[in-house]
């Protein structure tokens, strides 16, 4: 008889609740093998502070220092709205202005200086703005009418996107005052610069010009192409850290989303899924630990949650809310989202995820003889496996 070819426990009860462990079927000594462990993520939680007389607030960025950019949305009239901007440090929030209307940050690096775009009290027409030293730049464009701030590294390269004079998008680096045009895979109705690394290689997505969806691409020494999706029409390139790889989503060829890590230009579906319905990874660490969210079903209603994947898929969970996404990783490993509760779409609340540390396990792969890690009865191969419940990491009671 030959048992399951592998096995992956993610429980609580796994190790003591502090880690994770892979195991592969040995059918020669009848027992698992931990092929593969690694650490559960816990995670410390701040969140938004509401500013006075705000209607709404949420975190929209963060670097690696500590500080997040924070937004606030005011109701000007009946159905008319205003957003300000704010940094966000230790609790407490600094008013950086805003353009009267809409607002969104997109970036702040570790000297404070922070990215974006915003538009005049019903204008709907958006430019692209630089903050830094006490003083918010508003962009100028490509020759069209609008331009959107995308991402900004410790070097100051800020890129972002732009209409061009022909109406078409193209992706811009904004160094020293100037705006450079960078061009756009091909020709784009919209395009869009989602993060920027340390080598000055940034990643994004494009509308192509008369085709339904959204492509993924990668811009690497001022160069921009195209990245491939799983056969489904939409695909976005969401993250990228300073080893250059490359995180997003891509739809397969029957339309399910799936996070996906990009091999030169081929996403991988090799994430997994928190619910077998639809998942995007929006951050990654230099060391490759992956942030993200998916629909998943919780007691008969399909709600957002975010997760992390560090060799396996965890969820987040910040307060239960209907609606919560991780959209943004830093390079210490801190998570920023957002959570939207049932009740009413003013519940809406930021909040930021401090990794908290653990013991290292005892490491090596051990067979189910061995004390560590031990199954539990196997009368039926394939049947469930238990563990004991570990006192210490790697050891069974």
């Amino acid at each position: 008889m030959s048992g399951p070819t592998s096995l992956e426990l993610q429980s609580v009860s796994a190790l003591g609740g502090d880690f994770w462990a892979k195991f592969d079927w040995n059918d020669g000594q009848n027992s698992f093998n931990v092929v593969e462990y690694g650490e559960m993520l816990h995670y410390d939680f701040v969140g938004s502070v509401k500013p006075e007389g705000a209607r709404r607030s949420w975190l929209q960025a963060l670097n690696n220092v500590g500080l997040m950019v924070q937004i606030a949305e005011f109701e000007v009239s009946e159905g008319l709205f205003r957003r300000n901007l704010y940094v966000h440090e230790d609790g407490i929030l600094t008013d950086i202005g805003g353009f009267g209307g809409w607002m969104s940050c997109t970036g702040i690096n570790d000297v404070g200086t922070v990215v974006g775009a915003g538009d005049p009290l019903g204008s709907n027409i958006s430019r692209a703005f630089i903050y830094q030293d006490g003083i918010m730049t508003k962009l100028g464009t490509l020759g069209g009418d609008e331009s959107r701030g995308g991402s900004i590294n410790n070097a100051g390269t800020f890129v972002g996107s732009s209409q061009t004079e022909d109406g078409f998008w193209h992706a811009f680096v904004y160094e020293d005052g100037v705006m450079r045009d960078l061009g756009a895979p091909e020709d784009a109705d919209f395009l869009y610069v989602q993060q920027i690394n340390e080598a000055g290689t940034f990643v994004g997505y494009y509308q192509p010009t008369g085709q339904l969806g959204v492509r993924p691409f990668v811009c690497e020494n001022g160069v921009t192409r195209k990245l491939n999706t799983l056969g489904g029409l939409e695909g976005m390139a969401l993250a990228i850290n300073d080893a250059g790889t490359i995180v997003g989503c891509s739809d397969d060829a029957e339309g399910r989303r799936w996070a996906v890590v990009y091999e030169g230009d081929e996403p991988r579906n090799i994430l997994g899924s928190i619910g077998g319905i639809a998942d995007e990874a929006w951050g990654i660490t230099s060391d490759g630990v992956i942030a993200g969210h998916g629909s998943v079903e919780e007691a008969g209603v399909v709600v957002q949650r975010g997760w992390v994947y560090n060799g396996a898929l965890q969820k987040v969970v910040y307060g239960g809310g209907e609606y919560e996404a991780l959209h943004a990783m830093n390079g210490v490993g801190q998570i920023l989202g957002w959570a939207v509760f049932a009740e009413s779409e003013e519940l809406t609340e930021g909040f930021r995820g401090t990794l908290k540390t653990v013991a290292a396990p005892v490491p090596s792969h051990h067979s189910g003889r061995e004390p560590a890690l031990a199954p539990g009865p196997l009368s039926v191969p394939g049947n469930p496996v238990g563990m004991a419940r570990s006192t210490r990491p790697g050891f069974s009671e």
